[in-house]
């Protein structure tokens, strides 16, 4: 089950003289480590979710994960209360075979890797939520251990991971972060190929266009902006701002765009500067060098 080879030592050896069966028979045959491993997870499930029942700890779902050879390793969300997190992994901990031991809030996914790795990453302080119980009972296929001899109960460490949110620490600063729109959005017309329609023009008021233009270059040259604070700036003044545009918009070397529009191009750093086309020719003005 450790997807190890072991090393060579003497076994009894079996003869067969005949096997017989009922008709129809079901022959059962597992080969390791992958499918007796897997039958093995549901037993740690079952032990870590009764120590927890005694210890008092609600439990919202158990992972005994398959990377820790459905042995040795589990995942544990709860529904917290204070100073929980510790005593589900003290319960957790004292079920046979089990070596490492995280334990999470109910937000968490236990069958997320990254969701987990998330909650370790932004949740744990190690000085305050690991610790280590050495001298415990081990499995004597643990890798890992020293060498003993024959007939001596090997001993090793175990360790436990308090995910949860410590207490004291407000709840607000793991509020997740939420996408506008998301509930309206179809993924079947973006995979069929739909986009979004392109916002239209005001009008081609060529006097208004060099107005606007000239306002605009006079507000890069003392100083680089980021795009934003060009929109902020003209919307305040009652002025229509665009989104950014897409990559395939922005009007690069040799292209052509119609007649009056404006395109603001991308500096080092998040500079802009102002294009103004015409039909005649092409004009750039950049703002000054230099990112922000």
């Amino acid at each position: 089950f450790t997807r190890l080879m072991g090393g060579l030592h003497w076994n009894p050896q079996v003869r067969i003289n005949a096997v017989t069966m009922r008709r129809d028979a079901v022959y059962y045959a597992l080969h390791m480590p992958w499918e007796n491993t897997w039958l093995a997870a549901p037993t740690r499930y079952n032990a870590i979710r009764r120590a927890l029942k005694t210890a008092g700890v609600q439990v919202k779902d158990i992972n005994v994960t398959l990377g820790g050879c459905a042995f040795w390793h589990a995942v544990i969300s709860i529904k917290k209360q204070s100073g929980e997190g510790k005593n589900a992994l003290l319960a957790a901990l004292s079920v046979m075979d089990l070596k490492h031991v995280v334990v999470v809030d109910d937000d968490i996914d236990v069958w997320n890797a990254m969701d987990v790795e998330w909650a370790i990453a932004t949740r744990v302080q190690g000085d305050r939520d690991v610790f280590v119980i050495p001298g415990a009972r081990a499995k004597p296929l643990d890798p890992s251990l020293a060498v003993m001899p024959p007939g001596v109960v090997p001993t090793g460490a175990k360790v436990g991971i308090d995910a949860t949110i410590g207490e004291g620490i407000p709840k607000e600063r793991f509020e997740r972060i939420a996408y506008a729109y998301a509930d309206r959005a179809k993924i079947a017309d973006y995979v069929g190929g739909k986009a979004d329609p392109a916002p239209a023009a005001g009008g081609n008021d060529e006097k208004l266009i060099a107005a606007v233009a000239a306002k605009i270059v006079a507000l890069i040259e003392k100083t680089p902006l980021y795009y934003q604070d060009v929109a902020a700036h003209c919307a305040r003044r009652h002025q229509q701002v665009l989104p950014w545009p897409e990559r395939r918009d922005v009007v690069g070397a040799g292209q052509h765009q119609p007649v009056g529009a404006l395109a603001f191009d991308r500096r080092s750093a998040g500079r802009i500067g102002l294009r103004q086309i015409d039909a005649a020719q092409h004009h750039r003005r950049p703002g000054p060098a230099g990112p922000r």
